[in-house]
């Protein structure tokens, strides 16, 4: 999906500290864990826009989503994603195409960021990062204890009032980041299977490029 105290007399403080920080990583991943339960049993819907910044190829990608589990449309304004858990279409509008293939689980995890989580979530130490709390925002953060992980942390911030994600931060050992701002979430919405499926009948023009 990242203190060391003084000598003798502080021993006493360094104790209660080190409890203290225990009990606040417990709740930190508490807090996780709650959100990515909520994210798989409840339907949910958001408006997005996603900044990627590396040497190569900087971006920013705006649109919205609907999520059900681990299926998922998205919508931009030059493609459409659509994934049912096994099977994912990606429709290209300009050049009337929809790719379809069976990603695995690494591909998944790029364009899913619930999937990223709940991966990313077994292999790291989780805590609040107080300094970059604001009046409205929470963070916690995710560090990644294995060393060759592409990802190195991932920080999340929620809505104080109802914890709802407001921005996804991740960053690579590489130096680049991806930044994923979130509004307009509606969770616990109605979301038939067939959203979450590509229907050729309302692309007649369309050139399938199957790559199964």
């Amino acid at each position: 999906m990242k203190n060391i105290y003084f000598f003798t007399f502080l021993i006493l403080f360094l104790h209660l500290t080190s409890k203290i920080s225990a009990q606040s990583e417990k709740q930190a991943d508490a807090v996780v864990d709650k959100l990515l339960n909520t994210m798989e049993r409840e339907a949910f819907s958001a408006d997005f826009m996603l900044e990627i910044k590396d040497k190569s190829m900087p971006q920013t990608i705006t649109g919205n989503f609907t999520m059900k589990g681990r299926k998922f449309k998205l919508q931009s304004d030059e493609f459409v994603v659509f994934f049912d858990g096994k099977t994912q279409w990606v429709y290209m509008e300009e050049a009337e195409e929809v790719s379809i293939f069976e990603p695995d689980e690494k591909e998944i995890n790029e364009i899913n960021p619930m999937a990223m989580l709940a991966d990313f979530k077994a292999e790291s130490t989780i805590r609040y990062v107080t300094e970059t709390s604001t009046n409205n925002v929470y963070y916690v953060e995710m560090v990644s204890k294995n060393l060759r992980s592409d990802i190195e942390k991932v920080e999340l911030g929620l809505n104080k009032s109802n914890d709802n994600i407001v921005h996804i931060n991740q960053y690579s050992r590489n130096g680049g980041t991806m930044s994923l701002h979130l509004e307009n979430l509606k969770r616990g919405i109605t979301a038939s299977d067939n959203v979450f499926v590509f229907d050729r009948s309302k692309y007649p023009n369309v050139e399938i490029n199957d790559l199964r």
